[in-house]
């Protein structure tokens, strides 16, 4: 049941926060009609800051013990000389990481929309303009805090930042640096959520049908999955 409260034509942004997690496609018609970005954007750029501000340390520990070993086995550094190499760089990571971890996200938002904009305007032939899509995906990404929620608390908890919540969790974590593996972490249960999202908030702003966006939506997902699980696994 839609979420009730529009105080405007475009519907209540409270409406709209709560409509994107059980109401989906109402809350998509709500942002055609009055595409505001601010507030999701803002809840998601707090959620990765907070996020960041706990996990960095963890992250920045197990990347440097990664380091460590390749400048060891690689270039044939003492223990020492490794750990001198790379105490600068750490210092500094532990420092700028939490407060640069929003801008990757910013950027992520701002391409998905252009790509979905693409996908819209060329490929389905239909017209829309690049504050819509901003707007879609921004409140979209609030499933992203939704897993930020999830994932922070294990992480802490377990130790490690290699946390998955998708078909990758079935293999050994020591495949991690085979393609396989990378392929299948994009199977994560909120990433899966996210796109069913886009497949929905495509066909209300281009008034087609779910199917047909999701034909194009899905397609572009699994470029994207297969290029950046060989790209990773590649440089892993």
């Amino acid at each position: 049941m839609a979420a009730q409260g529009s105080t405007t034509e475009g519907g209540s942004l409270l409406g709209t926060l709560v409509n994107v997690f059980v109401s989906p496609r109402e809350a998509y018609e709500a942002i055609d009609r009055r595409p505001h970005w601010v507030l999701p954007l803002v809840i998601v750029l707090l959620a990765t800051l907070v996020a960041a501000f706990f996990i960095t340390p963890m992250a920045m520990e197990e990347k440097m013990a990664e380091q460590r070993e390749k400048l060891i086995e690689q270039r044939g550094m003492t223990p020492e000389q490794a750990d001198q190499a790379l105490a600068m760089g750490e210092k500094i990571g532990r420092i700028t990481g939490p407060v640069m971890a929003p801008i990757p996200t910013v950027v992520v938002i701002a391409v998905v929309a252009l790509a979905l904009l693409f996908l819209g305007n060329v490929v389905f032939g239909g017209h829309s303009n690049y504050k819509k899509l901003f707007a879609m995906y921004s409140w979209t990404s609030l499933i992203g805090v939704l897993a930020t929620m999830v994932k922070t608390p294990l992480m802490l908890s377990r130790g490690t930042v290699d946390v998955q919540t998708s078909l990758a969790a079935f293999l050994d974590p020591a495949q991690k640096g085979t393609f396989l593996y990378q392929l299948l972490a994009r199977t994560d249960v909120f990433s899966l959520w996210k796109l069913v999202l886009v497949c929905i908030g495509m066909a209300v702003l281009y008034r087609i049908s779910t199917k047909r966006a999701a034909t194009g939506v899905v397609a572009l997902y699994l470029v994207y999955a297969i290029a950046r699980a060989a790209v990773t696994a590649a440089l892993t």
